[in-house]
């Protein structure tokens, strides 16, 4: 019999142009300007899930929802701009030279209300955003893993989508990536209501900055975890993170190397902070 791992939340549908060369229209470059469509947010994950699992036994990856992304409201579509670079550009033999795409900072953003859409502009999109299975919880998993980007999934509304109503036996860990406010709406208070003690969450750290969490910045290491630490010990606004029987915090480096690093707090049966580590790499 599969293990089931069930993803569910916030879907995006990705528009990604790709900068091409051809700035004419007799112009012999043969790369031109290229736009693709492509699955984002929790159906995202739901893909990078399935290629990480793909060579275990006995495991199923499935997605809670609608995976028809290219329907979604205009406010569940996301923009970016995509360039070619040199990775290393360092390198004097231009045959050696390697080049990646990579995205134009800041990203183009989401798209506007469909108050403000041309009709020609929702004739695809499906008013809603979250469609399911009737019983999320029907196929009992193992995991559940939970992507809430704020689109919706996180509010009373989208309630019968949520996997937690039911005693599942074969559960053993609830997943949460997080964007927005830590321990506030009603997913999130019905996550800690059934399963705090399966949950792991995942939130970055510069989602935490937002939110007057004194965490440091392109010091080091070291400081921005201690910051963490101490900010777990003493910020009344992360004390949420204490319901979760294991948090995680990661962060990136704004360097040249792109290097990324973790902070991760296991908490034991008091509801404290027994245990805090952090990595990087």
């Amino acid at each position: 019999m599969n293990k089931r791992i069930l993803v569910t939340g916030d879907s995006i549908c990705d528009h990604n142009y790709y900068r091409g060369r051809r700035s004419t229209a007799d112009s012999p470059e043969p790369r031109g300007f290229r736009h693709k469509t492509a699955a984002g947010g929790a159906l995202l994950l739901k893909e990078l899930i399935e290629q990480v699992t793909g060579n275990l036994p006995g495991w199923k990856t499935e997605f809670g929802l609608n995976d028809n992304f290219e329907t979604l409201p205009a406010t569940h579509h996301a923009f970016c701009l995509w360039e070619p670079q040199v990775m290393n550009p360092d390198e004097k033999d231009a045959g050696k030279q390697i080049q990646v795409w990579r995205a134009v900072e800041p990203p183009l953003g989401y798209g506007h209300p469909e108050l403000f859409a041309q009709p020609d502009e929702t004739a695809k999109q499906r008013p809603e955003a979250i469609l399911g299975h009737d019983d999320p919880t029907a196929a009992s998993p193992e995991i559940i893993v939970v992507d809430d980007a704020g689109l919706g999934f996180r509010n009373l509304a989208a309630k019968k989508h949520w996997p937690f109503s039911k005693v599942n036996k074969k559960l053993k860990w609830v997943v949460l990536k997080l964007t927005g406010s830590v321990g506030e709406g009603d997913l999130w208070k019905e996550i800690v209501k059934h399963c705090h003690e399966k949950l792991v969450v995942i939130v970055p750290a510069d989602q935490l900055r937002q939110h007057d969490i004194r965490i440091s910045r392109g010091l080091s290491w070291e400081a921005t975890a201690e910051d963490l630490a101490a900010e777990l010990l003493d910020n009344p606004a992360l004390q949420p993170l204490l319901a979760a029987r294991y948090s995680r915090g990661r962060w990136t480096k704004h360097c040249d190397c792109g290097t990324a690093g973790a902070a991760n707090v296991w908490r034991c049966s008091k509801g404290t902070a027994n245990r805090f580590w952090a990595r990087w790499r």
